[in-house]
């Protein structure tokens, strides 16, 4: 059995003061290394070699007869003598194949002054969210394989539904004020649902959305997650339409915080999304505020 798994581990070698003329020799030697295949060739505005390509591995090392799956990286090549910053992460990752990406820590001076006279040829693993999860795990678990990890947020759930975000979205996070001003917005949202449905309709059909659960439910839950997101992304606070807005402006802000493909079945991030309600648990919902004028009855779950 062979998967292709869109799950990306991202490999960058700290940026040198000048930066190399691209290396053919680097495209050969990562095509002769064992189990790697699809290797390609990228552009960068950042690296003169970036190479994204897949390296086959065991769905379980134990049980052989599980099968393989091939996992997606992306090099950035500096120097082999450098030391290499090891990029975990758990969902989809593409932003890592944008032209201009450069991770943190492979362009912080003090970083990469300091590593190349005491580490040449040590390696850093880092993550952000799931791949900062993955950064501490990977140190449990390979303690030896690297030298540093610095873990970018890093959140550790204690439960499938842990329970301490819908209270500190609902009594602490920012100013009483912005709270106010994010709740007052999505019972705005709730109350003109009727509304905005036909436009919410319109937009997941020409994206070709499907979702196991009615549309209504959809839309209930895009409102729910609007408070969480808006927060995870540091959305000013200006940008909130307010009560006298039109249905137009209050519809765009909702799609451009809470995008309702969150919610469809197939999205990029379903390996994730397996893996937290199976392993690592997950933020819940607070509908109390929102219960009159919602359609499902109950987010648990």
């Amino acid at each position: 059995m062979k998967q292709i798994k869109h799950l990306l581990v991202l490999v960058a070698l700290l940026l040198p003061l000048f930066a190399q003329a691209a290396d053919k020799e680097v495209l050969a030697r990562l095509q002769a290394l064992p189990g790697v295949s699809d290797v390609q060739e990228l552009k960068s505005t950042a690296y003169d070699n970036k190479y994204l390509l897949n390296i086959t591995q065991e769905v379980d090392p134990i049980h052989h007869q599980a099968g393989t799956f091939k996992q997606r990286v992306v090099v950035c090549h500096v120097g082999y003598d450098r030391p290499t910053v090891l990029v975990t992460e758990g969902y989809n990752c593409k932003y890592a194949l944008r032209e201009g990406y450069q991770e943190e820590l492979s362009k912080l001076h003090n970083v990469n002054q300091t590593f190349r006279q005491l580490y040449k040829g040590k390696w850093v693993s880092t993550g952000i969210s799931k791949g900062g999860q993955t950064c501490m795990f990977y140190r449990v678990f390979f303690p030896d394989d690297v030298d540093v990890s610095v873990p970018y947020v890093a959140p550790l759930n204690s439960a499938v539904e842990d329970g301490r975000h819908e209270p500190f979205i609902d009594h602490q996070v920012s100013t009483a004020t912005n709270r106010k001003h994010v709740k007052d917005y999505q019972i705005e949202v709730l109350k003109r649902k009727a509304k905005l449905m036909p436009m919410f309709t319109q937009y997941c059909n020409e994206k070709g959305y499907c979702f196991r659960i009615p549309l209504e439910e959809i839309f209930d839950y895009c409102v729910l997650e609007y408070s969480f997101a808006i927060w995870q992304w540091g959305t000013p606070m200006t940008q909130i339409p307010d009560a006298t807005a039109s249905d137009k402006d209050l519809f765009n802000h909702l799609i451009g915080i809470s995008e309702p493909g969150y919610f469809t079945p197939n999205n990029p991030n379903r390996s994730f999304n397996v893996q937290a309600a199976r392993e690592l648990g997950y933020y819940g919902y607070d509908i109390k505020p929102f219960k009159k004028w919602l359609t499902i009855k109950s987010a648990k779950g």
